[in-house]
C-alpha cells in the first residue's frame, strides 16, 4: 500500500468517526464508545508514522481493540489498511471483507471500494493447507494452528495466512503431543503439512517395574518350588528304602508303616510343590515377556524380589514357607 493510499484509508475512516452516528455500531455504553474513541484516535496518531513498523504493529492492535469496545466502518476500515501496510495480506484480506460487509448492510457507498480492495489482494494470498490421513485420526485428536484450533472441515482446505511463521501442532489423551513449525512465503504460494501418526504415551515407569517384580517374584517363586519338589521326592524315596527291610509280603511292622506313610506323604508333597511350581515359574515368565518395554536410558535396577517357597522338613511334619517381599 502506497503513502497515499494509507492517507486515503486513515481519512475514510476519520470522516466516518466523525460524522453523525458514528457508523455502524451495535449495542453499546457510553463508558465503551468512549474507550473505542480514544483507542481508535491513538491508533490514527501512530500511522503517521509511515515509515516506522513498530507504530503501525500498535497502531493495529490499538484498532483492533476499539473494535472490541464497539464495532465501526472506520474503525474496520483502518484496521484493513493496518495489516495491509504491515504485510499481514491474510488478515488485511479478511478484514477489508468485513469492512465490505457491513458496509453492504448499511448501504455504504464504500461497499464496492471495499470489494475491488479484497480482490486484488486475494490474489496475493500465501495458503497453509494442514492434511492429515484418516488412520491417524485418532479418538480426541486435537489440531491446533497458532493456538487456535482447527476444525475437521478445514483439513486438507488451503486457509488464506499471513505470511511468517507459523505452528502447527496436534495431541491427544493417552498419545504423545507433536507440533512443527514451517515459514509461509510473503508470495503467492500454498505451504502443506502433515500431522503424522501420534506414538502412544509410555507405560509410567512405575507400573514397568511392578509388572517386572511380580514376574520375578514368581519365577523366583516357581523356580523354588521346582527344587522343593525334588527335595521331598528324594526324601520320599529315601524313605520307602528305609521301609522296604519292615516290610514282607505286603506287611510291615511298626516301623516299616511310619516309614511308609512318611514316604507317601513327601510323595505328594513332592507332586503338588511340583505343580504350584511349575505353574508360577509358567506365569512369570508370561508376565517377564509381556512386560512394557524399558528404554535403555530409562531403564532401572530391578528391585530384589524375595518371593521364595522354601522347603520346611521337621521330624513330625513337612511343609512350606514362604519368605520375602517386594
Amino acid at each position: 500500500m502506497t503513502r497515499n493510499n494509507v492517507r486515503y484509508w486513515i481519512a475514510v475512516s476519520t470522516g466516518l468517526l466523525l460524522c453523525a452516528g458514528h457508523g455502524v455500531a451495535w449495542a453499546q455504553t457510553a463508558a465503551d464508545k468512549a474507550a473505542a474513541d480514544t483507542l481508535f484516535n491513538e491508533g490514527k496518531q501512530l500511522v503517521n508514522k509511515p515509515d516506522d513498523a513498530a507504530a503501525w504493529a500498535a497502531a493495529c492492535e490499538k484498532f483492533d481493540a476499539s473494535l472490541e469496545k464497539v464495532s465501526q466502518l472506520g474503525t474496520q476500515i483502518a484496521l484493513a489498511g493496518c495489516y495491509e501496510k504491515l504485510g499481514k495480506t491474510a488478515s488485511a484480506w479478511g478484514a477489508f471483507r468485513a469492512a465490505a460487509s457491513v458496509a453492504s448492510k448499511a448501504h455504504d457507498k464504500r461497499q464496492r471500494v471495499l470489494e475491488q480492495h479484497a480482490t486484488a489482494l486475494e490474489a496475493k494470498l500465501s495458503k497453509l493447507v494442514i492434511k492429515i490421513e484418516a488412520a491417524n485420526k485418532v479418538a480426541g485428536l486435537e489440531v491446533k494452528r497458532d493456538g487456535s484450533a482447527v476444525t475437521p472441515a478445514e483439513f486438507d482446505s488451503p486457509v488464506p495466512v499471513d505470511p511468517g511463521e507459523h505452528t502447527v501442532e496436534a495431541s491427544a489423551p493417552g498419545w504423545v503431543p507433536w507440533s512443527t513449525k514451517m515459514v509461509v512465503p510473503a508470495s503467492p504460494d500454498v505451504v502443506e503439512v502433515s500431522v503424522p501418526a501420534l506414538k502412544k504415551v509410555p507405560a509410567p515407569r512405575a507400573a514397568r517395574r511392578s509388572h517386572r517384580t511380580l514376574a520375578y517374584g514368581l519365577s523366583g517363586g516357581g523356580g523354588a518350588s521346582v527344587i522343593a519338589s525334588l527335595i521331598f521326592g528324594a526324601v520320599a524315596s529315601s524313605r520307602w528304602d528305609a521301609a522296604r527291610p519292615h516290610c514282607h509280603d505286603q506287611l510291615c511292622d511298626p516301623k516299616g508303616v511310619d516309614l511308609a506313610g512318611s514316604a507317601k506323604t513327601m510323595g505328594n508333597v513332592s507332586t503338588g510343590t511340583f505343580v504350584i511350581g511349575a505353574g508360577a515359574l509358567v506365569v512369570g515368565v508370561l508376565l517377564f515377556l509381556t512386560a512394557p518395554s524399558v528404554g535403555i536410558e530409562n531403564a532401572q535396577p530391578a528391585s530384589p524380589t524375595a518371593l521364595l517357597l522354601v522347603p520346611g522338613v521337621g521330624p513330625a511334619q513337612v511343609g512350606l514357607a514362604i519368605q520375602g517381599g517386594f
